[in-house]
Parts: structure tokens; C-alpha cells; sequence
């Protein structure tokens, strides 16, 4: 197996997970040297990463990354977007990572809101 940058580096491809997929050998030498065949796999790359990439990789590692956690620190819980939503409405916060990440760690105290 051999993992594929979609955009080339040569052509200023990234080495995020954005732009790599995994393909056999085979069909990785036929996508650098039959430009239709890159073309398909752009054309077929397209829409599936940019929606799936990130979510599939952290349901992968989740559980163990999640156990783990729970084992070497204290206070490990799980937080759904919409727990943080509700919360950042309720404070009528907008929507920025550093919100969220910051409502995420302060959990379920509810003085430490109030005082935002």
C-alpha cells in the first residue's frame, strides 16, 4: 500500500490528511504515469475526504485515546457538540474554537459560567 498525495507534491500538495489516499502499488504507479487515471482519482477523492477524513480518523482512535485518558488523569468525561452549543447560547457567546474548547473544559460547573 502506498499513500498518495491527490494534489502532488510537486505541485504544492499538502501532506495533510486532506490530500492522501491509500492506494495498492499497482494502481499508484498507473495514477503517476496515465494522466485519466489521476484525473478519476481526483474526481473521485473530491467529495468523499472533505467530508469524512477528520471524522474518520477520530472515531478510529477514540475509544482507546478516551480509556487511556480515563486511566492517567482524574475527571474524564465525554462532551457532545450540542452540550456545548446549548452552553455557549445560554451564555450567548459566539462560535469559535476557543469558546468551545474553554466551555469543554470548565464541564459542568455552572458558577464558572456565570462569571464568563
Amino acid at each position: 500500500m502506498h499513500v498518495h498525495h491527490v494534489i502532488w507534491r510537486e505541485h504544492s500538495g499538502s501532506d495533510l490528511p486532506e490530500n492522501l489516499v491509500t492506494l495498492c502499488n499497482s494502481c499508484h504507479n498507473k495514477v503517476h504515469i496515465k494522466p485519466k487515471i489521476d484525473k478519476k482519482v481526483k474526481e473521485l477523492f473530491e467529495g468523499i475526504q472533505k467530508q469524512y477524513v477528520h471524522t474518520t480518523i477520530l472515531n478510529s482512535i477514540m475509544p482507546e485515546f478516551l480509556e487511556w485518558l480515563q486511566k492517567e488523569f482524574k475527571n474524564v468525561e465525554v462532551t457532545y457538540g450540542y452540550e456545548t452549543k446549548n452552553k455557549r447560547r445560554e451564555l450567548n457567546l459566539p462560535k469559535t474554537h476557543s469558546i468551545d474548547a474553554y466551555l469543554i473544559s470548565l464541564g459542568n460547573n455552572v458558577a464558572t459560567y456565570q462569571s464568563l
